[in-house]
């Protein structure tokens, strides 16, 4: 059944495969990068991922596999250069590995720590 958000039909990937014309698995391999995908076929799966402006549910992703794909990052000073490197550092990585960076702002607040642990503990 496809999601409906506001009354509007939320793209998935089988809207993906069918407007590609290939096979819902081949269009998770594609994304997924689980297996090898024809140059061709690729390219018909790009173009209906455009045409449909089809976005990743990362939520239902991340319940499927069990475990997140973001990562907390809890800086105490972003005007500082030094974090604000140490920031941009990180995030470039992280995506490389194909992991989103939520930045946490602590301002030297112990509580603000406590409560920002807290809140990716419940999240994990």
């Amino acid at each position: 059944m496809n999601a409906v958000r506001r009354g509007v039909h939320r793209v998935t990937m089988r809207d993906v495969a069918k407007e590609a014309g290939v096979a819902l698995s081949t269009v998770s391999h594609f994304l997924n990068g689980t297996a090898p995908v024809a140059p061709e076929t690729r390219k018909k799966i790009l173009e209906a991922i455009e045409r449909l402006n089809y976005r990743p549910d990362f939520t239902a992703r991340n319940l499927k596999r069990q475990k997140t794909s973001a990562l907390g990052l809890f800086i105490p000073d972003v005007t500082n250069p030094f974090y604000a490197e140490l920031a941009q550092g990180v995030t470039d990585v992280a995506q490389g590995a194909g992991y989103s960076v939520i930045l946490y702002a602590t301002s030297y607040k112990e509580k603000l720590e406590e409560s920002f642990v807290s809140l990716v503990e419940q999240h994990q």
